[in-house]
């Protein structure tokens, strides 16, 4: 049977004309139909198709393949093209500079390749400036400043910020920091709750107050300068210069200031120091809470309290004063008072009959001659025997003699009595040596009950013998030795 290729056009109809084996029909608009033989070697092989399949060469054979993926074409010969066309291809996690990506040319509607460096370069722009400078829209084109840096490592370098409606708000021009320089008053925080350092050069704060909320102001310096310019000069005078210590009670505020330019400072409220600590002036101590230092030898005390000890190196003390007016005293010297002036005049203790004198280096002494005496008080209680001793002179005799004189004055006048009693005793026993010799001058009952009796070593004992009453004894007894 003939192998025949049949197409219909608008103007022919069908030919049913048979074709030989091998030819090949075709239509030609001016003679028509028509049919053209093909040899062996171009002779077209019938392939059998369905729908959206196209005839491909394999090796020489014709071959229905179906058309899919990223074109279809349909019975009437169509085509269409597939979103297979990007999303079926294998996917990649990155991309070379020298990759190949396509675009679609919105001018000529042509597809056009370029590589990904070329397009990323198209893309970004070419940064402004040089290494370091902040990048920013500068219309439409990429733009930076030489004012508006930062170090790659957090820092940011801005001179001028504005912040909300502020017209300068930092302002860095000619290496000056004004903050909010143009504007009124504002309010710049800067921190939180924790630790923030700013300012790690100098800082000028200028205005006329400058507050400090803190419960501790710790400043790391060692001396701070008041009343002082940038450079560390005086701004003028620095009377009335210190410190004012307020209270909420205004008569409790505290002042520390100079009196005048370069004078003393002066605290309104005292000053003290801990225990054990002094006050000094320039590094000498001068006082202490209970010692005027050494270095004070000059005072304009107008009253002191009591003075225990001390030495007197000055001027004598004027009369008016309470001194003596004496200037210089021998040994011996006592001063009495002189009516006439109101006062002290130098004086000279003169010994009288069986009295000696010697005067010493600060000290008198007098004694009686030929003997040594001593007065002796006591009391006594009615009923009960009562001992009044004595004591011995001391002397280089074994024994001494004495003469005493007795006083019993007794509650009850019958009872009082006055003797007078001489005789010997012995230093080492106090035991008398007899005979003795009593003589009762006022008897009373007390008197007679009055003996001498052993007293022991350098010591002379009168005994009153149960008195009859109650009463005071005075015993004035003189020895006699050498």
């Amino acid at each position: 049977m003939a192998k025949i290729i049949q197409t219909t056009t608008s103007y022919e109809i069908e030919d049913t004309t048979i074709i030989l084996d091998g030819a090949v029909q075709i239509d030609d608009f001016t003679t028509g139909l028509g049919i053209v033989a093909v040899d062996a070697a171009k002779q077209l092989t019938q392939v059998t198709m369905t729908d959206a399949q196209i005839v491909v060469s394999n090796a020489g054979t014709a071959t229905a393949v179906s058309v899919s993926g990223d074109i279809n074409i349909d019975n009437s010969g169509a085509t269409t093209a597939q979103p297979a066309l990007i999303s079926g291809k294998t996917a990649t996690a990155t991309a070379d500079d020298a990759d190949i990506i396509l675009l679609l040319d919105a001018t000529d509607n042509a597809l056009k390749q370029q590589t990904r460096a070329n397009f990323l370069a198209g893309a970004a722009g070419t940064p402004a400036g040089v290494d370091g400078m902040v990048q920013y829209n500068d219309g439409g084109a990429f733009g930076a400043d030489a004012a508006f840096t930062t170090d790659k490592a957090g820092g940011v370098t801005v001179n001028n910020l504005v912040v909300g409606n502020n017209t300068t708000a930092i302002d860095a021009a000619a290496g000056n920091a004004t903050i909010f320089g143009s504007l009124g008053a504002n309010t710049l925080t800067v921190g939180g709750a924790t630790t923030t350092t700013v300012f790690p050069g100098s800082l000028t704060v200028e205005g006329t107050t400058t507050f400090i909320d803190s419960t501790n102001l710790r400043v790391e310096d060692k001396v701070i300068d008041l009343n002082s310019d940038a450079a560390g000069v005086g701004v003028g005078s620095n009377a009335a210069s210190g410190l004012n210590i307020l209270s909420n009670v205004g008569a409790n505020t505290v002042t520390f200031l100079t009196l005048s330019d370069g004078g003393a400072l002066s605290s309104s409220s005292g000053l003290d120091v801990a225990t054990g600590k002094v006050y000094s002036v320039n590094g000498t101590e001068v006082l202490s809470a209970t010692e005027l230092g050494s270095g004070v030898v000059v005072s304009s005390l107008t009253a002191v309290g009591t003075i225990n000890t001390g030495t007197w190196e000055g001027t004598a003390v004027g009369v008016a004063y309470g001194g003596t007016g004496q200037t210089s005293y021998t040994d011996g010297q006592l001063l009495i008072g002189n009516t006439t002036g109101n006062t002290l005049d130098k004086a000279t203790l003169t010994a009288g009959s069986g009295i000696s004198i010697s005067n010493g280096s600060g000290a008198i002494t007098i004694a009686a001659t030929g003997g040594s005496g001593s007065v002796t008080t006591d009391t006594y209680v009615g009923g009960v025997t009562k001992n009044f001793d004595v004591t011995i002179p001391t002397g280089t005799r074994a024994n001494a003699g004495y003469f005493a004189q007795i006083m019993l004055e007794d509650s009850v006048p019958a009872n009082t009595g006055y003797l007078q009693i001489s005789g010997v005793v012995t230093r080492a026993t106090g035991a008398p040596l007899l005979p003795e010799f009593i003589f009762v001058v006022v008897p009373g009952n007390d008197a007679l009950n009055v003996s001498v009796s052993t007293g022991g070593a350098n010591t002379l004992r009168f005994t009153l013998t149960t008195p009859a009453g109650s009463g005071n004894a005075v015993i004035n007894t003189s020895f006699c030795e050498d």
